[in-house]
């Protein structure tokens, strides 16, 4: 399964087997349990599904702005530059 990949990537920690299939047994129930229920009659799984959608979004936009402040620091460009270069050089 896919996603102990990526929670092992996304907080850079080592996982012993046991964890990892664990994960993978939690994810899988987790699917399947949700599954089961219609997604138009129960409006607190809309709502949940809402909050994480949300969460992601935010989660992305942040680490966005972090690798865009890093690479800034790292390659010496300026805010003027890195706006008007676009403009200038096209």
């Amino acid at each position: 399964v896919a996603v102990t990949d990526v929670i092992v990537g996304i907080f850079s920690i080592e996982l012993n087997i046991f964890w990892l299939l664990v994960l993978q047994l939690a994810y899988t129930w987790l699917v399947s349990v949700l599954g089961c229920f219609r997604i138009g009659e129960n409006k607190w799984l809309v709502n949940i599904g809402t909050f994480f959608k949300i969460l992601f979004m935010v989660g992305l936009g942040l680490l966005g702005i972090y690798c865009f402040i890093k690479t800034i620091i790292t390659t010496n460009i300026t805010i003027i530059t890195f706006i008007f270069f676009n403009y200038f050089y096209t």
